[in-house]
């Protein structure tokens, strides 16, 4: 009863989540600032909020790798192959669910954000470039007149770093580290499996290359 009532709160903090994203995405006072130094228009938060709810696929990864070394001990100790094991093809589902539902609750969550991230890139890229085309065009006429404007010189430097600093936002409320960490937790409950079984997956993979 304990283990149900768990995944219904785990099922009910993913929901809500998710809800909140969607609230968020929809407010139409949302100001988003494709400079921000976070890279994610200062969603940044959201990204490892959704981070930490990635620990709860971690845990049903843990325990589906306790359960696949499980089945190895059992073949062991019966003499036996692996897929002669009772709970073989369950493991192997269970694992299919692991890869795909995954990076599906870290992503899925967030999806409503994506939209008004592009959105506001796009518009920012945009007005940015139309201006900086303006100061341009004015640069140049000082240029035939023979004046030099130092104002409109270092304006159109800051407009060239906003720019580049806009073209480099992320879509996803993700900087590498966040990703680079959400990598480590999905793949670690793989890493001890795959290792385990490296000598006999390792002439499979080779036949194949």
């Amino acid at each position: 009863m304990r283990d149900e009532y768990l995944l219904v709160v785990i099922a009910r903090l993913f929901i809500v989540f998710a809800c909140v994203c969607r609230v968020i995405a929809d407010d139409s006072s949302l100001h988003i600032i494709p400079t921000h130094p976070d890279g994610t228009g200062g969603f940044l938060p959201v990204g490892r909020a959704s981070l930490f709810l990635s620990l709860f696929t971690l845990l049903a990864g843990i325990a589906t790798a306790g359960l696949t070394f499980q089945v190895f001990l059992d073949a062991a100790n019966s003499g036996g192959t692996i897929s002669d094991q009772g709970m073989f093809k369950g493991v192997i589902v269970l694992w299919s669910l692991y890869v795909v539902l995954g990076p599906l609750l870290l992503f899925l969550p967030i999806w409503p954000l994506r939209r008004v991230m592009i959105h506001a890139k796009r518009e920012y890229l945009r007005d940015a470039k139309q201006l900086y085309r303006k100061t341009e065009l004015s640069h140049r006429a000082h240029l035939e007149q023979g004046v030099f404007d130092s104002s409109a010189i270092q304006g159109q430097a800051c407009l060239a770093a906003l720019i580049e600093s806009a073209a480099h936002m992320g879509v996803w409320p993700f900087d590498r580290k966040t990703l680079l960490r959400f990598a480590g937790v999905f793949l670690s409950p793989l890493i001890p499996v795959i290792t385990s079984q490296w000598p006999k997956i390792y002439p499979l993979v080779h036949s194949y290359l």
